[in-house]
């Protein structure tokens, strides 16, 4: 899968009304978040609490090469979480080596 689809499948998820901007936004969510995508020059310490959170929630979370802001059209968007269960699932079925999939677990 080319970032291209990757790009496609989150714009999906973003007109459906199942993405969360922002990684506070994304430890405070209520929804179920099944993926969480940030950026790779997200800070260390909110990469810390993003993953903290993502664990909490028994959500993927995926490493993304290049800059979230060109792929969601959204000015310094370093992370996403995807809501919806069969959308996550395509994108974690379809990586490619832009996006890797770390360990939610903090040490």
């Amino acid at each position: 899968m080319t970032p291209d689809k990757i790009a496609s499948m989150l714009g999906f998820a973003m007109r459906a009304g199942k993405a969360v901007y922002g990684v506070d936004m994304i430890c405070r969510s209520g929804s179920k978040v099944y993926a969480v995508l940030y950026a790779a020059d997200l800070a260390e310490g909110s990469a810390f609490k993003l993953k903290a959170a993502a664990a909490a929630k028994g959500a993927a979370v995926i490493r993304c090469a290049d800059d979230l802001s060109e792929i969601t059209h959204r000015v310094n968007c370093k992370a996403i979480g995807v809501a919806d269960r069969q959308m996550a699932e395509a994108i974690l079925g379809n990586l490619n080596e832009k996006f890797v999939i770390e360990p939610a677990e903090v040490k």
